[in-house]
């Protein structure tokens, strides 16, 4: 059994069991995992179980991942890999695994007590202080002689680090536009403007939704914008919503579900005609098309 567990914040220590197949965390009292932390929107995130995988869903509030990058989803979250949502750290864990352990903060090093000069001797306050004056005159002539160099390598290094700024949902719109084009993600996603965030909504396979997370955390390495990226694109199954138990050949070919319904080439069901049965392969076509091996 898994849970998902609250490592920090005031509700430090719980833990929502994993029972089904989606739950809803964020600040509202409808929540599954409901938290009260500043900054915590309603609806803040959604995680999902997928099979064998977790997935977490940026909803009315981003996330961080392990490496502190903002994205809008975790397509494929490990157990126990924390994650962020507005500064509270939860992961997916065992229920028989230890917590984590908070790290500790840092004590400041007690620095070493000074020796006035007043209890030196005389000749090893003078060697001291010539000793001073030869290091801070030759700290000073280095650094003149290393001005002119570092100034350009630091402008360098500002320019390279940093992103395009975004300023209105429609240019936020438009670019990533342009990048789900350029990656053929376009007729599989829609892009919408509402109360000036972007939504994206659709329905991918799983290949797609691991390039749409992809090409969600490039634009957030390249651009900088205050309008909040919303990804509600969900992941679809190969399979069909329902369960065969049997699948006849020949020219009376038909498939018989879990219950008894058989279904015989243009019966459909669920939305779904039976379009074909041949080589081995069933095919249903609807909303969806899915394309079952036997």
């Amino acid at each position: 059994m898994f849970e998902l567990r609250v490592l920090n914040g005031s509700q430090q220590g719980a833990a929502l069991p994993l029972f089904g197949e989606q739950w809803c965390v964020g600040a509202s009292p409808d929540a599954d995992l409901v938290l009260n932390d500043t900054a915590i929107a309603a609806r803040h995130i959604g995680l999902r179980r997928m099979g064998e995988r977790w997935c977490v869903q940026a909803e009315e509030g981003l996330i961080q991942d392990y490496s502190g990058q903002r994205v809008a989803q975790i397509a494929d979250l490990a157990a126990d890999v924390p994650f962020s949502i507005s500064g509270i750290r939860l992961c997916v864990s065992l229920t028989d695994q230890p917590w984590p352990s908070e790290p500790a903060p840092q004590k400041p090093h007690d620095a070493s007590p000074a020796l006035p000069l007043s209890t030196m001797a005389p000749s090893t306050q003078k060697r001291l202080m010539c000793g001073l004056l030869v290091v801070a005159v030759l700290i000073t002539v280095v650094g003149m002689m290393n001005t002119d160099e570092r100034q350009p390598q630091a402008s360098l290094m500002q320019a390279s680090s940093s992103k395009t700024d975004l300023a209105t949902a429609p240019q936020v719109r438009q670019q990533l536009l342009k990048m789900l084009n350029e990656r053929d993600l376009a007729q599989r996603v829609t892009l919408q403007v509402v109360n000036g965030q972007i939504s994206l909504n659709g329905d991918v396979s799983q290949e797609q939704m691991a390039l749409l997370s992809r090409m969600l955390a490039r634009f957030a390495e390249q651009f900088d914008s205050a309008v909040p990226v919303m990804s509600r694109v969900r992941e679809t199954s190969n399979q069909p919503p329902f369960k065969i138990t049997q699948i006849v050949g020949g020219p009376n070919g038909h498939v018989v579900l879990e219950g008894g319904q058989r279904l015989f080439l243009g019966d459909e069901v669920d939305g779904l005609r039976l379009v074909s049965i041949d080589n081995g392969r069933l095919v249903f076509d609807g909303q969806q098309r899915y394309e079952v091996r036997w």
